[in-house]
């Protein structure tokens, strides 16, 4: 049985001397993973790097040296492989080397259909992915390491993948459907509307929403809502920000500010103004 499956789209960015590429997942798994994708550098960069939330958990792979998390001013070395859960806030990383890394980007609702564990058991944790798949894990690891192309990467990635992929696993129709209706709306939509729709109490749709995808889903709305600021402040279709902020649907320019400084740290124009390389490769994909 092959898994040489995966389409290699027909783009590349460069930005800081960085190659970032993204592939298509085996159909097996598009119902659970966004996208697969690497990013290369044969230097080290001079500065941090801004990753602000995308509503996504992300399986992560260094073949090449290991990033750093900034944190209070202290370094400290991300693992070799690992989970990173949902983020609610910006985090600040910085290469200690040349960069080398694979990842699987996940469908809100993803990544425990290969885990088996609660999203929300995940959020805001980088989890080394041995306490997850054991060994299985590790073996991995080293084969991602030795492989002599990306190509070679996305097919392992995408085998140990359908490898675990739960036997018999089932989404969660209705938060999948809410996490749907969100993204439709750009997250300007009232939660209270979804659930009113699902049929169920508040309380059940929160807690299975927590469960499937690892955050509120009146955060995860908010994230959304935020992420589409960011595309549409890139479009150039709004002259100002309180152009962007009317369009994005935020009750006026001081809520926008004040949610937009929340997630990434900073005010819609000093992050503007900045250079983010990393975080708008995400937020294109």
């Amino acid at each position: 049985m092959t898994f040489i499956t995966t389409i290699r789209r027909a783009y590349f960015c460069y930005c800081s001397e960085m190659i970032y590429n993204q592939y298509e997942p085996h159909p097996l798994l598009s119902g659970y993973v966004k996208c697969i994708w690497t990013l290369e550098s044969p230097v080290q960069g001079e500065h941090n790097e801004l990753i602000v939330p995308d509503g996504c958990t992300e399986l992560i792979f260094h073949f090449g040296s290991r990033y750093k998390r900034i944190k209070d001013e202290t370094a400290s070395l991300q693992p070799r492989s690992f989970v990173y859960g949902q983020i609610k806030e910006a985090i600040a990383i910085a290469p200690s080397g040349n960069t080398g890394i694979i990842s699987v980007r996940f469908y809100p609702w993803g990544i425990t259909a290969f885990s088996g564990v609660p999203a929300n058991e995940l959020t805001g944790n980088e989890t080394e992915a041995t306490h997850i798949w054991g060994q299985d894990a590790a073996i991995l690891e080293e084969m991602l390491a030795d492989a002599q192309h990306n190509e070679k990467r996305v097919w392992l990635l995408n085998k140990f993948l359908i490898g675990k992929l739960k036997s018999g696993w089932v989404n969660d129709p209705l938060i999948a459907a809410a996490v749907k209706t969100i993204n439709d709306y750009n997250g300007n939509i009232p939660i209270t509307e979804i659930i009113a729709q699902s049929y169920i109490s508040e309380r059940q749709f929160e807690r299975r929403f927590l469960s499937v995808v690892g955050i509120s889903a009146r955060a995860y709305a908010r994230i959304v809502r935020f992420q589409y600021s960011i595309k549409l402040a890139g479009s150039g279709t709004a002259r100002s920000l309180t152009e962007l902020s009317a369009a994005c649907g935020y009750y006026d320019q001081a809520h926008f500010i004040r949610d937009f400084k929340a997630l990434s740290g900073h005010t819609p124009g000093q992050y503007f103004s900045g250079n983010h390389a990393l975080s708008d490769l995400f937020t294109e994909s």
